[in-house]
């Protein structure tokens, strides 16, 4: 069976993973900047983030902690990212973090950034698209543990 991800981008990616789970009878919330008809299609609960071009952070923080699902992800990197850690570690969830750019794991500048990559380093598990990223997360990041290649998991 040829490796469907291996060029995917997050977007599809996502939405496999998403119909993964509901195949498995998990409950499944998507939180996303912008409507996603394919996704929304699909037996889950959707909340459009984004207003006017910019997120609201608390009103973020305060949706989490009400949805009941046991798994976030979260594609998202800066105080997004942090705001998302935060609710699912209070609420006692799992975050799983997908590298959705190899600009995740650049050396960030400032601290909304720096908030970001606190966050991936302390998500439960983290999934990769590309080899190069998986080299990156353990070289510099020193992350080995709970890091898996996406196009492995799904298929």
């Amino acid at each position: 069976m040829p490796d469907i991800h291996k060029e995917a981008g997050a977007e599809v990616v996502i939405r496999d993973l998403i119909s993964l789970l509901i195949s498995k009878e998990e409950k499944v919330s998507l939180i996303a900047y912008e409507n996603h008809p394919d996704l929304e299609k699909l037996d889950l609960k959707f909340y459009k983030l984004r207003s006017h071009g910019k997120v609201a952070l608390l009103r973020l923080f305060f949706l989490l902690i009400r949805i009941e699902e046991k798994i976030f992800i979260s594609t998202c990197l800066g105080p997004i990212d942090f705001v998302i850690l935060l609710a699912a570690r209070l609420k006692r969830k799992k975050v799983v973090h997908y590298i959705a750019s190899d600009m995740d794991l650049e050396k960030q500048k400032g601290l909304l950034m720096k908030l970001g990559q606190f966050s991936i380093l302390r998500s439960d598990v983290i999934f990769y698209q590309k080899e190069e990223q998986r080299e990156i997360l353990k070289e510099k990041w020193g992350l080995d543990k709970n890091v898996f290649f996406i196009g492995k998991i799904i298929i």
